[in-house]
């Protein structure tokens, strides 16, 4: 039994040295294409990082009002970057376009800039046009071309705002007006009855205790 399995072992080695070359082989192959990997990998990780990308967002300004926004959200900087700003009409006529070109836009910068037709208001924007679109293109770090589009629908973006209330819609205004003259009647009723022989520091915390109670007491009853 012994010899039998002695006899059946060196068949084994004997027939896996004559495979020990294509082996050997196999695994070399494989640590090639595994190492290969690795390094292609990481330099696409070494490239995202130093990677620019430029994105389109509008900010709000207060009552209705809006900027447009280019920010650099990459790692690195956006280089000879140009940009068309493009306001859509459904009548191609009545577009409105600006062009902007810039040097280099380092990471977490950003630049404003009004709109191509001068306007402000959002609501009226989105009254005249259907859409904002900005065109941009630039070079990164490794010189490699990039391009990036953004649509944003106006009519969207202004009832959205709306709704959120980062901005009052227009039938909101009216409310809004009467809330800011209430607001300037009880601080002429408080200044009515104040000693003005008081420091300044006094009046000031007075004034702000005073504004944060009927702060608190609109929020309950809200």
């Amino acid at each position: 039994m012994d010899l039998e399995i002695m006899k059946m072992l060196q068949y084994f080695f004997e027939r896996l040295n004559s495979y020990s070359n294509l082996i050997l082989a196999l695994i070399t192959l494989a640590y090639v294409a595994l190492t290969r990997k690795m390094v292609v990998e990481m330099k696409k990780a070494r490239e995202s990082e130093s990677d620019s990308e430029l994105v389109v967002m509008l900010i709000p300004l207060g009552i209705n009002f809006a900027k447009l926004r280019i920010a650099n959200v990459g790692g690195g900087p956006a280089l000879r970057i140009k940009t068309n700003i493009i306001l859509q009409s459904v009548e191609i006529s009545k577009n409105k376009m600006s062009i902007w070109k810039h040097p280099v836009l380092l990471p977490k910068q950003y630049e404003d800039f009004h709109f191509p037709n001068g306007e402000k208001d959002l609501r009226n924007l989105s009254d005249d046009f259907d859409a904002l679109t900005v065109e941009m293109e630039w070079y990164n770090l490794l010189n490699t071309h990039k391009k990036a589009s953004f649509k944003i629908n106006l009519k969207e973006q202004y009832d959205g705002w709306s709704q959120s209330r980062l901005l009052p819609h227009s039938e909101d205004i009216p409310y809004q007006l009467e809330s800011i003259k209430n607001e300037l009647a009880h601080i002429l009723e408080f200044l009515k009855g104040q000693d003005f022989s008081r420091t300044t520091k006094e009046f000031a915390e007075q004034v702000k205790e005073k504004t944060q109670k009927r702060q608190k007491k609109k929020r309950k009853l809200s």
